[in-house]
């Protein structure tokens, strides 16, 4: 066996090589197994159809996490960061009268994923998210359906679904009713990894 000596201590080099191995294995099996996965990509748009005017506008900024195994997710969006609108009044309406993201600024999705689905195996799934959606500083239960696809570990999730402003207490001046529609179609395409 050779030995090396460092200043007053010898060690033996077999001992050594086996204690590292048996630290790396340890290590490598107590290691948590990718469970949790984060928005790499998204696009959020809504859509708001009114008799007299269309707003619409989109988002690449949603942020968030999925549990692949707890099946949880959080979900989070400034709403400042939409753009696309006809004009840069249309906009300052958007944010200041009736979102008023100086004071809430952020929108959110916080909740689980009703089917017991592992996501282990490449393909599609159609999911149902339930949890609480906070827009305008208010927080409404919400079941959302969403499409999952899987493919090589990567998550792309997709929805469609209407919101009821007034859900959300964001009221509409009367003299401008005819411009905003009192339910806002929201459409997400998110890759997650």
């Amino acid at each position: 066996m050779q030995k090396i000596k460092f200043k007053h201590h010898r060690i033996n080099i077999q001992y050594v090589v086996v204690l590292f191995f048996a630290l790396l294995f340890t290590s490598l099996a107590l290691a948590p197994q990718k469970e949790q996965a984060k928005v790499d990509d998204s696009l959020v748009t809504f859509t708001s159809k009114a008799p007299l005017e269309t707003i619409f506008a989109t988002s690449k900024n949603l942020n968030g996490i999925l549990d692949t195994t707890k099946r949880d997710f959080l979900f989070r969006i400034n709403m400042g960061t939409f753009s696309g609108f006809k004009s840069p009044l249309q906009k300052e309406h958007f944010e200041e009268n009736y979102l008023e993201i100086d004071k809430y600024r952020f929108a959110s999705f916080t909740g689980k994923i009703i089917e017991e689905t592992s996501f282990k195996a490449d393909g599609d799934y159609e999911v149902r998210g339930k949890g609480l959606f906070n827009l305008h500083g208010v927080s409404q239960e919400k079941i959302i359906k969403c499409m999952v696809n899987v493919k090589n570990g990567v998550y792309t999730v997709t929805s469609t679904f209407n919101l009821k402003l007034n859900d959300y207490k964001i009221l509409i001046p009367h003299l401008v009713q005819q411009k905003i529609a009192e339910e806002i179609n929201v459409s997400i395409s998110v890759k997650i990894k």
